[in-house]
């Protein structure tokens, strides 16, 4: 080892030229480093938005399968039960009820059309 010539890394001050073009550097890495960032919250609330709308998805077939039945849009409508004073909302594709309430006051003053 006597005599051999090696390499260390030391430090070297840096010319006027160098810290200028090193600060000129540094300003394009910060704008370039903003520009990702800003990049990476897009692509986050995307994939957020993404994920929300299947668990959303994911939580319908869900209760789907649990149910074995899907919501869906069906035609109703509400007639008199006179005998005991209650609205019924019928199904018009089954004719079943799926729902019964009390009649109001004034509904009770009213006629219905109880057409089928």
């Amino acid at each position: 080892m006597k005599g051999e010539i090696r390499t260390l890394q030391l430090p070297v001050k840096l010319t006027q030229e160098e810290m200028l073009q090193r600060g000129e550097r540094m300003g394009i890495v910060i704008h370039e480093l903003n520009e990702i960032e800003v990049k990476r919250k897009a692509a986050a609330d995307s994939f957020k938005t993404d994920r929300e709308r299947l668990e959303e998805e994911r939580q319908l077939l869900g209760s789907e399968l649990k149910n074995k039945a899907k919501i869906v849009d069906v035609e109703v409508k509400s007639r008199p039960d006179w005998t005991n004073g209650k609205i019924e909302t019928v199904r018009l594709d089954s004719m079943e009820v799926v729902a019964v309430r009390d009649m109001t006051a004034s509904e009770r003053q009213k006629t219905f059309d109880v057409g089928n």
